[in-house]
């Protein structure tokens, strides 16, 4: 019989709960705060005692030394991702490293008076940052980085963990694909005649579109990837609705943009649930009850709607936009000069970053509903543009990737052991040039650490003139007016 466990599960529900706990404590007014904090507690607690087992490898020599294996791996793409500042850090983690210092440096809630003397208040998704904020504080700044870093390899052991219940293999071979998993960048970048080195950051082949490799998630945008790929593993995971809604709800702050990537993977698999062999009304009856429960409705609810109304409260941070000006959501296509050449650049960069992976994978997935959603998304996603910088298309495909890179891993295997060269060899070449990605984030760390760069700096967030996509002029939002601590 398989060896299974609920832990697995458990866990990533800690770890993506307790952000939301420390945000409720910290920001929301007293009468606010407890009701809301019983909820959650009494949602995380009937999750955790409900959660589903799960594939856990057998116990053994074996399974310990690949266990340390890949525990090191995940400390060392940690490291080179500049989380801690131990090494290089991409530009992102300028604004990252200003967010952490604000909440270092501020009293809980981050509010203040700007020039023009108006209340402003941090508004961002902050969930990952509080536990590490929290250290922080009690010890100093080099403990909450350093904590910052601790919390990463966590959040990416839970993820690796998942994905061996999720694949039911025990293996280093699946860490090594999802850190090399990455669409053909560097074939846009040669039919575009770039230059290429191996400093060179290859995601932005074509302007307006880019889907991040994971690689490239956690060394520019830690903050949200890691928590969604803990989230979608947790979906996905799922034997019943009864607790879909409250975890889709610890999204709100933790990574708001991949919450929207998730609703349809959420409501897919939702919809699709087997009760035995009930159809028709007995089927609708047994779907009602498994998905129309309390823990659903009043504790996703509540801690869902609370923690939209503080993301809300700056029209900015939700329309995506960082480190830049904002501008209005639209469709891509209104800013090509024609309309075919949008086409040609949509169509080239589909291809290239996941519809050949979708071509060779179909044989195996094409019965699975979720293999045409994600499909279905990541073309659609980039269809959409919020924000100069268009991180909508970056951060709300991050679920859907996940699926995709899932189907891959399993498909790799399936094609080895049944011998079906003419699936595997073109795979394994796509994997192959598309690991060309992440190993030029790992040579630019590894260059620009060599070279003494490492500390990608700081300001101070809260009296910017920076445009101010993280912090709002918020007095006249509700979560400002009644809810927030003053």
């Amino acid at each position: 019989m398989e060896r299974k466990s609920a832990w697995p599960l458990r866990l990533a529900y800690l770890y993506l709960a307790l952000p939301v706990a420390i945000f409720f404590a910290a920001w929301l007014r007293w009468y606010f705060a407890l009701p809301l904090l019983a909820l959650l507690g009494w949602g995380l607690v009937k999750a955790m005692l409900d959660a589903p087992a799960v594939w856990r490898p057998e116990k053994g020599g074996r399974t310990f030394f690949i266990g340390l294996t890949c525990a090191a791996v995940i400390v060392v793409a940690v490291t080179l991702s500049g989380v801690g500042g131990f090494m290089f850090q991409n530009s992102d983690h300028y604004w990252r490293n200003a967010i952490f210092d604000t909440l270092l440096e501020y009293d809980w809630p981050v509010l203040d008076v700007n020039a023009a003397g108006r209340p402003v208040m941090l508004v961002y998704y902050i969930g990952f940052w509080l536990p590490a904020a929290l250290v922080g504080k009690a010890f100093g700044s080099v403990a909450g980085y350093t904590f910052q870093a601790i919390w990463t390899v966590a959040g990416v052991g839970i993820t690796w963990s998942l994905i061996c219940a999720k694949l039911k293999r025990h293996s280093v071979v699946p860490l090594v694909l999802f850190f090399c998993f990455s669409g053909l960048d560097i074939v846009i970048l040669l039919l575009k005649g770039v230059p290429v080195t191996w400093t060179t950051h290859l995601e932005w082949g074509l302007d307006h579109f880019q889907f991040s490799s994971f690689t490239t998630q956690l060394f520019w945008v830690f903050n949200q990837a890691v928590p969604a790929w803990v989230l979608t593993l947790c979906l996905l995971l799922q034997e019943k609705n009864g607790h879909m809604v409250f975890l889709l709800s610890l999204a709100m702050i933790n990574c708001t943009l991949p919450f929207v990537g998730m609703l349809p993977i959420a409501a897919t698999m939702a919809l699709t649930r087997r009760y035995g062999r009930a159809r028709g009304k007995a089927r609708l009856i047994a779907w009602l009850k498994d998905t129309f429960t309390p823990i659903n409705l009043l504790c996703g609810g509540a801690v869902g709607i609370a923690g939209f109304l503080y993301v809300a409260s700056n029209s900015r941070a939700t329309s995506g936009g960082e480190a830049q000006s904002s501008g209005p959501v639209g469709l891509v296509w209104q800013s090509f000069d024609s309309f075919w050449a949008f086409l040609v650049r949509y169509g080239v960069f589909l291809l290239f970053e996941v519809l050949l992976y979708f071509f060779l994978v179909f044989k195996y997935e094409k019965r699975e509903p979720l293999f045409w959603v994600a499909g279905v998304s990541l073309c659609v996603i980039p269809l959409f543009s919020v924000g100069i910088s268009n991180d909508f298309c970056m951060r709300a495909s991050i679920p859907a990737l996940l699926v995709l890179y899932l189907m891959v891993a399993k498909s790799v295997e399936l094609s080895y052991n049944r011998k079906e060269n003419r699936i595997l060899i073109p795979l394994l070449i796509c994997l192959v040039i598309g690991a060309t990605t992440p190993a030029h984030e790992v040579g630019r760390s590894i260059a620009q650490t060599a070279r003494g760069n490492v500390w990608a700096g700081t300001f101070p967030l809260m009296q910017s003139e920076h445009d101010q996509n993280f912090v709002a002029e918020a007095e006249d939002s509700l979560f400002y007016r009644y809810i927030v601590k003053r």
